[in-house]
């Protein structure tokens, strides 16, 4: 049996660094923040996505909001690009339903559109350079 020498080790230790760091070059995404109100009050509580349209590259991000504002990293941001923007958020009505499987379970609604999430008609444009600020007003009627 021939065990591997030093030198050969240290190539593939240099090797491996030297993907790793040309691996992470390429990644050119940006971060994202901003506000969400709903009638003119900050959102307590919900989520944003944003989706990369055609001739945007991906990946989709997004994160929660929280008294009305979001924060997405650079690492877990998009690149630049147009970008469909999904607000979801829901509560509890104080009513009980049974689930299909027969289960007692809080009923829980959207308090948002359907114009901002599912068929939303709300659109951001992220530049490389920035800064990517929002502010997304929602209406409920």
């Amino acid at each position: 049996m021939i065990a591997p020498s030093n030198s050969c080790a240290g190539w593939l230790a240099i090797g491996l660094l030297a993907l790793t760091v040309f691996a992470g070059c390429g990644n050119n995404r940006a971060a994202l923040e901003g506000t969400v109100e709903l009638d003119g009050l900050p959102l307590k509580d919900g989520e944003i996505t944003f989706t990369p349209q055609p001739g945007s590259n991906g990946p989709t991000a997004g994160g929660r909001i929280l008294n009305g504002k979001f924060i997405v990293a650079p690492k877990m941001g998009v690149q630049p690009g147009m970008f469909r923007v999904e607000i979801l958020a829901t509560q509890k009505t104080g009513r009980t339903v049974t689930t299909p499987w027969g289960a007692a379970a809080d009923e829980i609604i959207s308090v948002i559109p359907s114009r901002y999430n599912t068929n939303s008609e709300l659109t951001a444009e992220v530049t490389a350079n920035g800064p990517n600020r929002f502010k997304f007003a929602l209406h409920s009627k």
